[in-house]
């Protein structure tokens, strides 16, 4: 739906299970189901940029990462050189829509500042059944240290919306409600001796309150209540004439639903990647970065995701590149557990597993920067709702094999970079 009040995202055909969302480098993928992945917390008005990573990134990042990632920056309180900061949004619209934001940034000290962004949406929808009413609100506090910069942020948000046909359409009139709560504290901590350490400690819950038939709520109505905790420690230092990261996570995903009942799973898993130029005498002339990690999920074992990418410069402004690697997705507590009039769900599904494989070339003349790649995916134990015949509820299923291939291409043009007349300059 408009405004995010609900919406999934897709990179590379992978769907919204296969893309892995992250707020400031923090995943937020919601164990019940990837359709609450960007449920977020964070008002629009708060956020710096949003990164995207094409490409199997699991050798990062573990599950999900098939498609590729993207990721949520926010502004959080880091003020640079400035004092205080502050914005403001009000829009008026068809429909009844009404909505707004504000924010603010103030340094209480010359080593602590703190940010609080707030935004609120309100219509009465295109047609019956989706109107929504949506308020989020996100803090920040960051205090500077003698090693770095030490970041407490939490938030909150709930989003009411008619959710006509979302979930099928053998009962189109459905309703739900969602609610989210997140904390985190992170650092960034410079140890000397080209050492920089950054430690985090999350944790996301979430609450989904979904009616099938909203004019007969007793009829069939779920209540999910998910927490999602991670702890993570990450340390970089350059070798070799490049830089190598390692680090180590560990976590726990809980679910308590009136229809998947009351499950828990841990994880765990540790990675290192090193990125350094082929030559360090002519680092512009190409590079490369090899990575793997090792990803253990109670109940599916241990996964190795391996991956590595390359790239050389032509001359003339072409530059080449290409990389290979592989991901993997473990299925949400929906796909194995969930049972409803429509959907079954299936305890003894698969992981998926895929292989990823893509070659490009970027070439950059002046304010202009063309880019074209190709790849291909070749998916195994993909999980999919299918059914045999309209009168049986779809099942999840792994199936054998799902392979895509793609072609990207883009042209963009930086205007900071167009050259001016004498007239101009």
């Amino acid at each position: 739906g408009p405004g995010g009040v609900q919406a999934d995202v897709a990179v590379r055909g992978a769907d919204y299970n296969g893309t892995l969302v992250l707020v400031d480098g923090e995943p937020v993928n919601d164990p019940q189901t990837n359709h609450h992945a960007l449920d977020l917390d964070v008002p629009v008005d708060a956020i710096e940029r949003i990164e995207v990573l094409y490409g199997a990134a699991s050798a990062l990042y573990g599950s999900e990462a098939v498609g590729g990632v993207v990721n949520v920056v926010t502004r959080g309180a880091d003020l640079g050189a400035s004092r205080a900061r502050l914005t403001g949004r009000w829009v008026r619209g068809s429909f009844s829509l009404d909505e707004g934001g504000v924010g603010v940034a103030v340094r209480l000290a010359d080593a602590v500042a703190v940010s609080v962004d707030g935004e609120r949406s309100e219509s009465s929808g295109f047609r019956d059944d989706r109107e929504h009413s949506t308020k989020s609100v996100r803090a920040t506090v960051r205090v500077e240290t003698p090693l770095g910069p030490v970041t407490l942020a939490g938030g909150g948000a709930s989003r009411a919306f008619g959710a006509f046909g979302f979930y099928g359409t053998r009962f189109p009139n459905q309703k739900e409600q969602t609610l989210t709560r997140t904390l985190r504290l992170s650092g960034e901590l410079d140890l000397g001796r080209g050492w920089s350490l950054a430690p985090s400690a999350s944790v996301r819950e979430h609450r989904d309150d979904f009616v099938l038939e909203r004019s007969d709520p007793a009829f069939y109505r779920n209540l999910h209540e998910t927490e999602r905790s991670s702890l993570r420690l990450v340390a970089r230092r350059p070798l070799l004439g490049g830089t190598l990261a390692a680090g180590a996570e560990a976590g726990r995903d809980t679910i308590d639903s009136t229809s998947l009942g009351a499950r828990e799973r841990s994880r765990s898993a540790a990675f290192v990647e090193l990125g350094r130029p082929f030559s360090t005498a002519a680092p512009s002339r190409g590079g490369f970065r090899a990575g793997a990690r090792v990803d253990r999920h109670e109940g599916f074992g241990t996964r190795l995701s391996p991956q590595l990418g390359a790239w050389v410069a032509l001359g003339r402004g072409l530059r080449a590149r290409a990389s290979a690697g592989t991901a993997f997705r473990v299925p949400t507590f929906t796909e194995l557990h969930y049972v409803d009039p429509q959907t079954v769900g299936n305890p003894d599904l698969r992981p998926e597993r895929s292989r990823s494989v893509e070659a490009g070339l970027a070439w950059e003349a002046g304010a202009a920067t063309v880019d074209a790649v190709v790849f291909h995916r070749r998916g195994t134990d993909l999980v999919d709702f299918v059914r045999s015949s309209r009168e049986e509820p779809y099942r999840a299923t792994n199936l054998r094999t799902v392979d895509t291939l793609g072609l990207e291409a883009s042209v963009s043009l930086d205007p900071s970079r167009v050259a001016l007349g004498p007239l101009e300059r």
